[in-house]
C-alpha cells in the first residue's frame, strides 16, 4: 500500500496518536482563526478602548457598573436610579466618538420617577488615559433623552454632571 494511503487511513494510525493529531489539528484551526479577534477580556478587546477608568468611582461604597471595561451593557454612577442606564446597546466603538442607546430611569416634574425608563442616546469622546499604563479610556459620555416618555429627545448634557471619566469631581 502506498504511504499516502496509509496515512490518509485513520484505521492505519494507532488510535491514540490519530486523535491527538487530529485534536491539534483542530487547535491550530481555532488559534489561527481566533488571532485576527480581540481578546474577550480585558483593556484591549474593541480596539483598547474602555469605558472611564475602573477607578472612576472607587470612592464610593457601590464602585458603580460598567466603568474600565468596553462596550459596557450596563452603566451606573452609584447614585439615584437616574445614574443608571441598562441595555446599552454600541452603534459604533473604538473610533473618536462611541455612540450607543440604551435605558434610562427618569424623573417626574412633580417628584419620583416614570414607571418605565426611557430610551437614552450615548457619545463617549476624548480618548486618552487616566493613569500612567491604563487603557485607552473614553474620558467623556454626553447624554440625551425625552423629558417624558414618549417625548422629543432633548439637548445634549453632560451624563452624570462629570466633564472627566477619570475620577469622580
Amino acid at each position: 500500500m502506498p504511504l499516502d494511503q496509509r496515512v490518509a487511513s485513520p484505521r492505519r494510525v494507532p488510535r491514540a496518536r490519530w486523535v491527538r493529531t487530529a485534536l491539534l489539528g483542530i487547535g491550530g484551526l481555532v488559534l489561527v482563526g481566533l488571532a485576527g479577534t480581540p481578546p474577550l477580556l480585558g483593556a484591549s478587546a474593541y480596539h483598547g478602548v474602555v469605558m472611564g477608568s475602573k477607578y472612576f468611582l472607587s470612592s464610593f461604597p457601590s464602585g458603580g457598573l460598567g466603568w474600565g471595561t468596553p462596550r459596557p451593557k450596563t452603566l451606573f454612577n452609584g447614585g439615584d436610579p437616574s445614574g443608571y442606564i441598562s441595555k446599552i446597546t454600541w452603534t459604533s466603538w473604538g473610533g473618536s466618538i462611541a455612540t450607543g442607546s440604551g435605558l434610562n430611569p427618569i424623573f417626574k416634574p412633580q417628584g419620583g420617577y416614570y414607571p418605565n425608563p426611557v430610551k437614552i442616546q450615548l457619545r463617549a469622546s476624548s480618548i486618552g488615559i487616566c493613569y500612567s499604563g491604563g487603557p485607552r479610556t473614553y474620558r467623556r459620555l454626553i447624554a440625551r433623552e425625552p423629558s417624558r416618555p414618549g417625548g422629543p429627545m432633548g439637548h445634549w448634557f453632560v451624563w452624570s454632571g462629570q466633564h472627566s471619566l477619570c475620577k469622580w469631581h
